[in-house]
């Protein structure tokens, strides 16, 4: 059947009605979905989480500042465990070298010294692993201190920092690091686990030496502390007990830190035995970085002085030198089997 041109007229007119219809509401809903992904995307960020990344890398043992770390926003099912606590970690963060001097530290210069006019002398790290500053064309070593945060393993630039990855350098474990016991020590009558002391020998003639220095109290009961001390510690320290045991009028005591955030650790001045130096030297599991910081500590306060002191007061014990370790050993032994039955005891 023939249309005629109205009808067909008409009919294009609809068609074309319905065709532009249909891109119409085709555009709307286009532009609704864009706006719809746009808006769930701006509510995904709201909710997104925020973790801090390094803006270099860093090597295992590193001293992290906290302008080293800028904020990134992830999506929560990104953010890794234990990094929501990171800058927690930096909020006590102050840098001190051995001398008390403070060190500052930006992402731009590094480290740093600052004197009263704004001067800065900057401070580098050696391909020894240790820090420097330089005074006129000689490097002089900066012993860092205070509570800098060190990186417990190499990190690679923009990678999100967790609390499993740093940790302020008192808390560094060394491979030769254990955990120690001593009963033989005169302690504060309040003294608490978490407190900080220093070791020290007393002669019967006066001298005064600190043997180990800044120890955290990790445990401690009426007569007994908890103490992790280094390879190169322990045999430092075995050699004051023993010799502690042979002076019947010496002691080893214990001494607190009043504000040990802010005091740097004191410098050990007890001079070990010739014997124990040698023993000591052929040592493999203690480290060589150790035997020359203790050599160059002893050298600058006048061991041999110091030596002469204790041998001549040891020397007063001669007769019963032998007698004076074996009771003191034996007390020492008592008292830890009384302490271990004590704690079996509490465990039943």
């Amino acid at each position: 059947m023939a249309i005629n041109p109205m009808q067909r007229k008409s009919r294009n007119s609809f068609l074309l009605g319905m065709l532009i219809t249909m891109l119409l509401a085709g555009g709307a809903i286009a532009f609704l979905i864009m706006q719809m992904n746009e808006i769930n995307q701006q509510m995904e960020y709201a909710q997104s989480g925020q973790v801090y990344v390094l803006t270099t890398d860093v090597k295992s043992g590193q001293i992290i500042t906290s302008d080293m770390l800028t904020p990134v926003k992830v999506h929560p099912n990104t953010v890794p465990l234990n990094s929501q606590g990171v800058m927690n970690v930096f909020n006590s963060e102050y840098l001190v070298d051995q001398n008390g001097n403070t060190i500052y530290g930006d992402s731009v210069s590094g480290f740093y010294y600052q004197d009263e006019n704004g001067n800065t002398t900057n401070i580098f790290m050696g391909t020894d692993g240790k820090y420097y500053y330089r005074n006129g064309n000689s490097n002089v070593e900066v012993q860092i201190g205070g509570a800098p945060i060190i990186a417990k393993i190499d990190i690679n630039a923009n990678t999100p920092v967790t609390t499993d990855m740093i940790t302020p350098r008192t808390e560094l474990v060394n491979q030769d690091v254990r955990l120690e016991e001593y009963n033989m020590l005169k302690l504060p009558a309040t003294l608490q686990a978490g407190e900080y002391i220093d070791i020290r020998l007393t002669l019967p003639t006066g001298q005064d030496y600190i043997v180990v220095s800044k120890k955290e109290v990790k445990q401690c009961d009426l007569t007994t502390i908890w103490v992790e001390m280094s390879e190169d510690e322990i045999t430092i320290m075995n050699n004051a007990i023993i010799e502690s045991y042979i002076m019947t009028g010496s002691q080893l005591y214990a001494t607190r830190y009043v504000e040990p955030g802010l005091q740097v650790a004191a410098t050990p001045t007890y001079p070990i035995s010739q014997a124990v130096s040698n023993a000591r030297a052929s040592n493999p599991n203690i480290l060589q970085e150790a035997i020359d910081a203790y050599n160059d500590r002893v050298t600058a306060n006048n061991p041999t002085q110091d030596r002469t002191y204790i041998e001549q007061t040891l020397s007063q014990y001669a007769e019963d030198r032998l007698s004076n370790v074996e009771d003191g050993v034996e007390a020492s032994k008592t008292q830890a089997l009384e302490s271990r039955e004590d704690y079996i005891d509490g465990l039943m």
